[in-house]
């Protein structure tokens, strides 16, 4: 375990350092339509983002995961990929109907299209970093984030700049993105697979891999409306001028889960191999230390929220957002015990119960809907903020209980236990 510790660390470090570029682009991104659009733009961005985002993860069907755990190489990539081209394109179909829907009025329509076709060219990248994960390349990962991120991020604020329309800067987003998918991602795995593993997949393995994988796409979505069910509600019930508020405030809960699964992805390789293994105890060590991490980082957020959230935000996004401060220390509350759930997750990500997660996200979203419904029609901006934390608190619980009963500890005490109960009389008797 020793000597695949220096690997570890330098694979968290690549991706760390790849989705902190991208998730300061990200931020650039909000910060330019606050500024420059303003509040009600911004809800708008942030509302084709909150129902683009489940449909597109759903249909991702946790290929990626997949993918990297797949220490035993039981399919190809062209397996993966073929999934992944029939979901995309049902995901597609999916957010054109709903886009007249989401959005009445042209340009707002324009943006969700544009948002949405930016979703779909990730799938494709989506995939490919499973692949680079799975190789023990997260440099091609954090490389490809990087360039997505940097570039996008400059002709967004250029076409946003010249022409003060957001629809216009979120193609020119979509445009950098595809261009680096097809010459960054496309070129890597054509250089670390050979043709034969590249081939579209037959009908029966990829079948056989659907039935596999469908509880991750449970799992994706339960996930995705999680963090995105808030943003549909405060915008329905609040109006998208609040909503723009509370998109550049929860930004800090979407940066950090990001960061989050970043550095799970990097874990879930190795925490799979223990596991596939047999090497219990090694296992629940590590992922003891990733807990332990995740906590930390996630109270030191906290205690730069408390201290500093108005003041953040008004450098952030500008003086009219700095009055939701307690609001921003909230949602850094609720980032704190996700960051301990995704540690845990990954952990039974390895173990291959897909299905129990599944299950455990859907409950979990259950208790985000209602809680944030509850908290936006009776406190508003800051009510929703308070029901993050809330729905964080539940789901961090269930996916522990999850893991603690399937720990080598509670195996050893369930067999000690069992072995107890056969040979207790015959002991008495003696």
């Amino acid at each position: 375990m020793d000597s695949a510790d220096p690997k570890l660390r330098r694979a968290a470090l690549w991706a760390l350092g790849g989705n902190l570029v991208y998730l300061l682009t990200q931020l650039g991104v909000l910060m330019a339509l606050a500024r420059l659009s303003g509040p009600e733009m911004l809800g708008r961005f942030g509302l084709s983002l909150a129902v683009a985002t489940p449909v597109v993860m759903a249909a991702n069907l946790g290929l990626q995961t997949a993918l990297a755990t797949d220490a035993g190489g039981r399919f190809r990539f062209g397996d993966y990929a073929t999934l992944r081209l029939w979901s995309s394109g049902l995901a597609a179909a999916v957010l054109l109907a709903l886009g007249p829907v989401v959005m009445a009025d042209a340009r707002g329509l324009f943006m969700f299209v544009a948002v949405a076709a930016g979703k779909i060219v990730e799938t494709y990248c989506d995939l490919c970093y499973g692949q680079f994960q799975k190789s023990g390349r997260i440099d091609l990962l954090a490389r490809s984030q990087a360039l997505r991120g940097s570039a996008a991020l400059a002709f967004f604020i250029l076409v946003l700049w010249l022409t003060r329309r957001a629809e216009l800067a979120a193609l020119a987003q979509l445009g950098v993105w595809s261009v680096v998918a097809l010459a960054h991602d496309r070129r890597m795995i054509g250089r670390l697979l050979p043709p034969d593993a590249r081939a579209l997949g037959r009908w029966p393995e990829v079948r056989t891999l659907m039935a596999e994988v469908w509880p991750l796409g449970i799992n994706a979505l339960a996930a995705a409306l999680s963090n995105n069910a808030p943003r549909i509600i405060v915008g329905h019930v609040l109006g998208l001028v609040t909503l723009g508020y509370f998109t550049a405030i929860s930004y800090a809960l979407y940066a950090g889960m990001f960061f989050a699964n970043a550095l799970g992805a990097a874990i879930a390789p190795p925490l799979s191999r223990l596991w596939a293994d047999g090497q219990r105890r090694a296992f629940a060590r590590l992922v003891r230390r990733c807990v332990a991490i995740a906590a930390l980082a996630g109270l030191g957020l906290l205690a730069v929220g408390a201290a500093a959230g108005g003041p953040i935000l008004n450098l952030a996004f500008g003086a009219a957002y700095a009055g939701y401060g307690p609001a921003l220390t909230m949602v850094l509350g609720a980032l704190a015990l996700r960051f301990v759930a995704v540690a845990l997750q990954t952990a039974t990500a390895a173990q291959r119960r897909f299905g129990a997660l599944g299950w455990l996200q859907v409950a979990g979203l259950a208790v985000t809907i209602g809680a944030c419904w509850v908290g936006a029609r009776t406190y508003g901006l800051e009510g929703a903020a308070a029901a993050l934390v809330v729905a964080a608190l539940v789901q961090a619980s269930l996916i522990a209980g999850l893991l603690v009963r399937h720990s080598p500890q509670a195996a050893a005490s369930g067999a000690g236990a069992s072995v107890a109960a056969r040979t207790g009389p015959q002991a008495t008797a003696e």
